[in-house]
């Protein structure tokens, strides 16, 4: 069966929810993609188990207002070809039949995002148009802030990745040591109860989390966010998870919670950085000059 040769396009980094269908599946597998391009994807899965390499499938991406600018979630689906089955880091490589572009718009009901961001420089224009309180109502639960690069290299494939920062403060290095652009194009994550039991908030690889980061040294299941019912304190526990949570490079005890101040650089595993921000500790932080 003739299809696109992957190697052709640029891939890039976009996270989209993601879902596998193919005859005698009656349940979609669900999951998040790593990187994608007009050729093809890989997407990381808890459900790799239900494909074999050559299997043809229908993918459907759905790609959230926060990325087209939009009102409501698009929906686009297409067929593919089971390129690989990655069994180590539990996902799927598809190829598809024909280009990305030419996947249908669908219909869609409310759909459940696993993954949600915005740019900082989107919080600039909130944090100047809105009072501290409006502000700190809006996004009651503060923030992750998470520092980013792309990775490119010689066969044109290009992906999201997690700078790793030294030991200096990371309030200094968020507002001295990078460059305005850079700093304006920071992920932001908004800690947000999607599917946890309220005030609860579940953190790693497996798209069933909340919050779900795709590098292979974060566990399925990683670590958890307990938000007070005043919502005045935040807390971090690590699940049991193989490499470790770490608070300013201190390694937290497995399944004891832990209060996070403002400007604490979190690491899940040795790679995965963010910085945490209260509501309030992030407004204060968008007042302050970018240069």
């Amino acid at each position: 069966m003739e299809t696109l040769d992957r190697r052709a396009y640029a891939r890039v980094g976009y996270r989209l929810f993601t879902k596998f269908s193919k005859a005698g599946l009656y349940t979609p597998i669900e999951g998040m993609t790593e990187n994608i391009s007009q050729g093809g994807a890989f997407v990381t899965t808890d459900g790799w188990e239900a494909f074999e390499p050559h299997e043809r499938v229908i993918v459907t991406f759905f790609l959230s207002p926060d990325l087209t600018g939009q009102d409501k979630t698009l929906g686009l689906q297409g067929e593919g070809i089971i390129a690989r089955v990655d069994r180590e880091g539990t996902g799927l490589g598809v190829q598809f039949i024909s280009g990305f572009d030419q996947f249908a718009e669908i219909e869609l009901l409310d759909i459940k995002h696993k993954v949600r961001y915005k740019r900082l420089s989107y919080y600039l224009i909130e944090a100047a148009s809105m009072p501290l309180p409006e502000f700190t109502r809006q996004y009651s639960n503060g923030f992750l802030v998470e520092q980013s690069r792309h990775l490119f290299d010689k066969k044109i494939m290009v992906k999201f990745d997690t700078d790793v920062i030294d030991n200096r403060s990371s309030m200094e290095i968020l507002q001295r040591d990078i460059g305005r652009k850079k700093t304006l194009d920071l992920r932001v994550i908004e800690i947000n109860t999607r599917s946890s039991p309220i005030g609860r908030i579940s953190i790693g690889r497996s798209p069933n989390n909340d919050i779900v980061f795709h590098s292979r040294l974060v566990s399925k299941f990683h670590a958890s966010l307990h938000i007070t019912a005043t919502q005045e304190y935040c807390y971090i526990t690590d699940v049991g998870s193989t490499n470790g949570t770490f608070i300013n490079s201190q390694q937290l005890t497995p399944h004891q919670e832990y209060r996070l101040a403002d400007g604490d650089e979190i690491s899940f595993g040795p790679r995965t950085k963010v910085v945490y921000f209260s509501p309030e500790g992030f407004y204060r932080f968008l007042e302050l000059p970018i240069s």
